[in-house]
């Protein structure tokens, strides 16, 4: 068992997130000690991390929640349901790494012309300064 603070070292994870995952009902059937302090096992380490990467994802607290609703059950609509939100956002992701890879081409296509310019020990044309020196 781990305490609240232990959690949050393991987890990487500030004690105000862990709380407000916890205050939210994130984790099912939370466990306290006998002075009445949250207390966590590995399984709940596993829903936690599962939360961290929902909402790396983009899921908002209610979506995670939805979703945790639907793997309370097994039969083929909560399944589809599950399936439906985690389509959803795979397709934010997807979006995200095509804006990702453009960011990416154009940073080394800079990166490959201010290499040309130092291996030529040229001036940068293309910089407004020197507009008056272009051909």
């Amino acid at each position: 068992m781990y305490t609240f603070k232990q959690v949050c070292q393991i987890l990487n994870m500030s004690e105000h997130t862990l709380r407000h995952y916890t205050d939210n009902k994130l984790i099912p059937n939370p466990k306290r000690d006998r002075n009445n302090r949250r207390i966590y096992d590995e399984e709940d380490l596993d829903w936690l991390r599962g939360v961290k990467y929902l909402r790396d994802l983009g899921f908002s607290i209610s979506e995670i929640q939805e979703y945790h609703e639907y793997c309370m059950f097994d039969d083929q609509d909560s399944l589809q349901m599950r399936e439906r939100l985690l389509l959803k956002h795979q397709q934010i992701a997807k979006k995200n790494i095509d804006e990702a890879k453009k960011k990416y081409e154009y940073i080394t296509k800079k990166i490959d012309y201010v290499d040309s310019l130092i291996k030529n020990n040229t001036i940068d044309l293309k910089n407004p300064r020197h507009r008056n020196k272009r051909k």
